[in-house]
């Protein structure tokens, strides 16, 4: 269902706000939204270092080109403190990234906040998933557009841890 929203402009997505789902899977599908979404920030690292190692020879050189909103004391030096940052200065640094530019779209920090937010429900006679941080909400089918989001974002890093070990592999090394 989260697919659907990607098919109407938006002149046909507000056909699908009257739409209600009375069926609440609402905690479930919550809950699989922040575990991939944790997922995710985790598996960061690999188009960071890729980054690094292009424009600076190294992994670990984080150069002088910092996210503005990442402040200077939480600047990375090397990988294990880009691994220790929070997800939202992850995901910034990533974004800074040539081509994965969309993964601060799919993997919203702010979003991720207010859904996972203690508050947060499924409003079942209005079919919007509200929260004290976001009164007027969402609609359950655009939860399940974020969902999707978080999830094609984790098939894209497998796809990159992938061929990253793939291209690691003894047996692609030198040709003789």
């Amino acid at each position: 269902m989260g697919l659907l929203g990607r098919f109407f402009g938006p002149g046909g997505k507000n056909a699908f706000n009257d739409l209600v789902l009375y069926r609440d899977e609402f905690s479930m599908v919550r809950d699989l939204y922040q575990h991939g979404f944790e997922l995710a920030c985790k598996c960061l690292w690999p188009l960071v270092a890729a980054q690094n190692t292009v424009k600076r020879g190294s992994p670990d050189d984080f150069g002088a080109a910092h996210p503005d909103r990442v402040p200077q004391n939480k600047r990375p030096r090397n990988l294990d403190k880009f691994d220790k940052l929070p997800n939202a200065f992850k995901i910034a640094y990533v974004a800074q990234v040539p081509g994965w530019e969309p993964f601060e779209s799919l993997l919203n920090n702010r979003r991720r906040n207010t859904i996972g937010h203690a508050t947060a429900h499924h409003d079942l006679q209005t079919g919007r998933v509200v929260s004290d941080e976001s009164p007027s909400g969402m609609t359950y089918l655009e939860f399940l557009g974020e969902v999707l989001g978080v999830f094609e974002a984790l098939s894209t890093l497998a796809q990159v841890l992938r061929a990253s070990r793939v291209a690691s592999s003894p047996d692609f090394g030198p040709f003789e």
